[in-house]
């Protein structure tokens, strides 16, 4: 196992990646493959939540420019110890329908392509052919409620906008698991409205 030694972010990042680099793989299918540093341990031992290096996500953050190859996105997570506990969920949010369905919900952490304390979350969203415009977010967290949001302890969130073609999309975002309506290191005692249930019909993750 890799010692968890605290870096800068980008930093941290480029610990991660650079076996990726080593392999002469720039296509960004390559990097999971490369990637061979053995799994952290994840547990409990920490009360601190989980973070993500937003400069390093892929597709980037914002609105899509072009749909990734595979349907492969890529969020590195700065764990805050080696034993940290760690969770994610995705959502596909239909602005026009006004609807949210969840795609994976409270999967644990992946840590096998894991250095310097970055876990490199490596999964799949199919590209929407309804025509109506998207909002995808990934949740990171400690863990998660019942409800199916983080816990007190908290997490952090990052988003991607999809515009079909010919569309014209308002993305403004008043619903669940919006920018700061999750806790960072918040109390218990903050109340969350939880995501709509029911069946996605955008077709799912890995």
């Amino acid at each position: 196992m890799l010692p968890f030694v605290p870096l800068g972010s980008r930093a941290r990042v480029a610990a991660a990646l650079a076996a990726a680099a080593a392999c002469g793989a720039a296509a960004i299918a390559g990097i999971a493959a490369c990637l061979t540093a053995p799994p952290a341990d994840v547990g409990t031992s920490t009360n601190e939540r989980p973070t993500i290096i937003h400069d390093a996500v892929y597709p980037p953050e914002g609105l899509i420019a072009q749909w990734p190859i595979d349907n492969r996105f890529l969020v590195p997570v700065q764990l805050p110890g080696p034993t940290s506990s760690c969770f994610w969920s995705d959502f596909d949010q239909d602005t026009e329908l006004g609807t949210q369905q969840p795609l994976d919900i409270n999967t644990q952490c992946t840590t096998s392509v894991m250095d310097g304390g970055v876990a490199v979350q490596d999964f799949q969203i199919k590209q929407p052919v309804d025509g109506h415009c998207h909002v995808f977010k990934f949740v990171v967290a400690h863990n998660f409620s019942a409800e199916g949001l983080p816990d007190s302890i908290g997490g952090d969130l990052v988003k991607w906008e999809y515009e079909p073609p010919n569309a014209f999309c308002n993305f403004y975002d008043a619903g669940p698991l919006q920018d700061g309506a999750f806790p960072q290191d918040a109390g218990s005692d903050g109340l969350l409205i939880p995501p709509e249930s029911g069946p996605s019909d955008s077709g799912g993750t890995q």
